[in-house]
């Protein structure tokens, strides 16, 4: 799980992880383009309820 601040900012944060030359590397890694390891992606945005502690 990970947090942002906002959108804007996980679309930021997303852009750069994608873009980044390492990641590019290891995503091209025969081991680890396996669809068993990650075939589906989902993601939610949680937002805290008035009530909430966060």
């Amino acid at each position: 799980m990970v947090t942002f601040d906002d959108l804007a900012a996980k679309d930021a944060h997303w852009k750069a992880f994608g873009g980044d030359p390492q990641w590019k590397k290891i995503s091209s890694v025969p081991e680890y383009a396996d669809a068993l390891l990650v075939n589906k992606i989902t993601s939610t945005m949680l937002v805290p309820t008035a009530y909430s502690q966060i």
